[in-house]
């Protein structure tokens, strides 16, 4: 028996095999779950609204369930990353890269900056590293003159790479740390071009790259060095303070392959796996019982 009130903000209060459930209209299953309230589907709506206690088990606590909405450190899970969340925990990988970089995001020193980063991070391939940080791409170039100073006092020679923009600002070589003072980043997404360390998804830097003499190198950032998306390109590309580059070779697997690779998908899609996923598992367990008895 599955019975209901739904408030004027879309919310349910369902009452499913005598116990009391409450949807908010936030839930990451919620679609679903309101088909199954309509089809008065009882056992499939408790299936399906375990799954962000589910969350919690393989968060160890991390990332809850509140009300239907998944919340870290008291607040609320943005979209993008629940669908992470799903995509990750679907996957069989455990959840320790994503918590790390919920903590790191939210040191991140501007409002701003980390919404405007959950539209950077919807674009395919954009690995989170163990670490906490997430992997992306950058063009640069061939020095091909006289050695010259870098602009954090860095020497670079001929065959050095550096800054496409530039030619000079900064080294980009393997395992080189590039920085800057964040205060002098733009961080007006509205504005295409400014100062700043950029980087982007992969699509966008192939696209960038114009000659035989520029690279596609893989940089490691840090979500609390993001300053800006740039909505020009698609927020595609992005602004920030800091990165480290990790490979010379745009598709490095050795690099990739330490990482949680997780390519954009659709919530919807990525929930009804799980839930498919899950009732196979009771359904498996059934022909066991009866294979027993």
């Amino acid at each position: 028996m599955l019975a209901f009130i739904k408030d004027g903000s879309d919310n349910y209060t369902v009452i499913c095999n005598g116990n009391s459930h409450y949807l908010s209209s936030c839930h990451p299953a919620y679609d679903d779950l309101v088909e199954l309230i309509n089809a008065q589907d009882a056992e499939g709506f408790e299936r399906a609204i375990d799954v962000g206690h589910a969350i919690e088990d393989w968060a160890d606590g991390e990332v809850k369930l509140v009300n239907g909405v998944l919340m870290y450190n008291a607040e609320e899970v943005h979209d993008v990353i629940a669908s992470r969340v799903i995509e990750i925990m679907q996957d069989g990988n455990k959840a320790d890269a994503l918590i790390a970089f919920l903590k790191e995001l939210y040191q991140n020193s501007s409002f701003r900056a980390i919404n405007e980063l959950y539209t950077f991070m919807e674009h395919k391939f954009l690995p989170i590293t163990p670490d906490g940080c997430f992997l992306a791409y950058k063009v640069v170039k061939l020095h091909e003159g006289d050695d010259i100073t870098g602009i954090n006092g860095e020497t670079i020679t001929r065959g050095d790479l550096v800054d496409k923009w530039t030619g000079k600002a900064h080294r980009n070589n393997l395992n080189d740390e590039v920085s800057m003072s964040r205060h002098l980043v733009t961080d007006d997404c509205s504005q295409p071009c400014g100062p700043g360390l950029h980087g982007g998804s992969r699509d966008y830097a192939e696209g960038y790259k114009s000659s035989d003499k520029e690279v596609i190198v893989m940089i490691k950032v840090n979500p609390k060095d993001v300053v800006s998306i740039p909505t020009d390109s698609g927020c595609k590309k992005l602004r920030c303070c800091a990165y480290t580059v990790v490979s010379t070779d745009e598709y490095d697997k050795s690099i990739v392959d330490q990482a949680v690779v997780d390519p954009k998908a659709e919530l919807q899609a990525a929930l009804k796996v799980v839930l498919e996923y899950a009732a196979a598992e009771d359904s498996d367990d059934e022909d066991e019982e009866s294979s027993e008895d």
